[in-house]
């Protein structure tokens, strides 16, 4: 099995942008890209504000999301609207959270098809409103990050694969790893509905290393949950090789959420 070990890769061919209009904002750094052994991930600084691009493994979904300084507080789903320079406005929601620490940050994330992605990314700039969020961000050569992102997830799919041997299991119904308790609070309080699809990275023990929301509920929520209840509970009985031998592969899936 080819080896796939992390890697960082600052992309110099970007070069460092013009100096930041009052608005749009404009980066101050250059994309930063992490070929994880488990996922393709490249972030960009805008001052304090940091874009982050998450690629699935199957290369159809691209999660989108601006990091910056913000006090904690219960996570919660907010509309979103994305509007290039020229062109059909994107329209969706996201979930929104802060981490913990002395240093709390505040996240917002967007599951989008990748095709709208790449509409979106042709844009020299992006106007957002993530809920009472409104930025207007400069996002020069994204077709370069396009590339490299590219390549990454082609090595991802070629790491993840156990073509030719036995497929991952698990080991009971992926429903079984779900409790009503699950539910989202504020989904369960709006009467929210849907079924999420997803791709999962199994390893050479059965664990799940990544998850990612392949197809959308339409409530950001439940897609988060189901991504959070699954690496945090699933387990399976590891794909094998040729040989006989544990090896990684990819599970696709989904889960049907319904008012209990």
């Amino acid at each position: 099995m080819r080896a796939f070990f992390m890697r960082f890769a600052v992309l110099g061919l970007l070069g460092f942008p013009h100096p930041a209009a009052a608005a749009p904002m404009a980066p101050t750094g250059r994309w930063i890209v992490n070929f994880d052994d488990a996922q393709c991930v490249a972030s960009r600084a805008y001052g304090e504000d940091q874009l982050f691009l998450k690629a699935s493994p199957l290369g159809d979904v691209v999660q989108f999301g601006i990091v910056q300084p913000g006090r904690s507080g219960p996570a919660q789903q907010v509309e979103t609207e994305i509007r290039p320079a020229a062109g059909e406005m994107y329209r969706g929601n996201a979930v929104m959270w802060s981490t913990g620490g002395e240093k709390s940050q505040r996240v917002r994330l967007i599951n989008m098809p990748a095709a709208e992605f790449e509409r979106l990314s042709a844009s020299p700039t992006l106007s957002l409103k993530i809920g009472e969020l409104r930025r207007d961000y400069v996002i020069p050569a994204m077709p370069d990050l396009a590339k490299v992102m590219k390549s990454c997830v082609e090595d991802l799919q070629r790491a993840w694969s156990a073509e030719g041997g036995t497929p991952a299991v698990a080991v009971a119904s992926l429903a079984s790893f779900f409790t009503d308790d699950d539910y989202p609070d504020e989904a369960v309080r709006r009467e929210w509905s849907g079924t999420t699809a997803f791709a999962l990275l199994v390893n050479e023990q059965g664990k799940v290393a990544d998850c990612m929301v392949v197809e959308t509920s339409g409530q950001a929520s439940l897609d988060t949950q189901s991504c959070a209840v699954l690496k945090r509970r699933a387990r399976f009985t590891p794909a094998r090789d040729r040989a006989g031998k544990p090896t990684r592969d990819k599970v696709k899936g989904r889960i049907a959420w319904r008012i209990p």
